[in-house]
């Protein structure tokens, strides 16, 4: 079974981190660079499969649209750095134990957003 789900969280690294290369990356007229971002890809994407941070990407602060664009990415639910209003943002634990965005993170039932 758990190899079942890894490999079903293995096609949908692929897919989403596809996806973010391909269509965000630019300098795509570069010699070389389709070959490099393949190769990056596909080491990050072994790197969220088993839980660890990815290694390229975005740094924090930097641009994005989803988090697998950023450096330090562990997928959803496992904490590291995410895409938080289109930037890169380390994770915070809220009141529950659940990784959330800093603008998001309560901590409290009853707190505002943003006040972990």
């Amino acid at each position: 079974m758990r190899t079942i789900f890894k490999l079903i969280g293995l096609i949908v690294a692929v897919a989403v981190g596809y996806w973010a290369y391909e269509t965000l990356s630019t300098g795509r007229n570069e010699p070389g660079k389709l070959v490099k971002d393949a190769v990056e890809f596909a080491k990050d994407a072994g790197r969220i499969v088993s839980g660890e941070g990815t290694q390229h990407g975005q740094k924090l602060g930097g641009s994005c649209s989803i988090g697998a664009e950023c450096k330090g990415y562990r997928g959803p639910a496992r904490g590291g750095n995410s895409c938080c209003k289109d930037t890169c943002a380390t994770m915070v634990v809220d009141y529950m134990g659940v990784y959330k965005c800093p603008a998001q993170c309560k901590s409290a039932p009853a707190a505002q957003p943003g006040s972990c």
